[in-house]
């Protein structure tokens, strides 16, 4: 989940937990009921301490964010 989401300015800052040798990419879509996610930037390494991430936001316009954890291939 995302911890201590805040608003500053157009910045959506956050942090999410994070492990070791997973990788972490946030991602966005307008509505709901799209069947896409939007990554956004890069995918970040976990280091097993909560990563802070941030994204510039349209404050006249709504939008869903997640996390994606992207298990590195064996």
């Amino acid at each position: 989940g995302l911890l201590d989401p805040r608003a500053h300015g157009n910045q959506l800052e956050f942090a999410t937990p994070s492990l070791a040798g997973r990788f972490y990419q946030l991602e966005y879509k307008s509505d709901p009921a799209a069947p896409n996610w939007i990554a956004l930037g890069d995918a970040v390494a976990g280091t097993g301490a909560p990563l802070n991430m941030s994204v510039q936001i349209d404050l006249s316009t709504n939008g869903f964010f997640r996390v994606r954890i992207i298990h590195p291939m064996d």
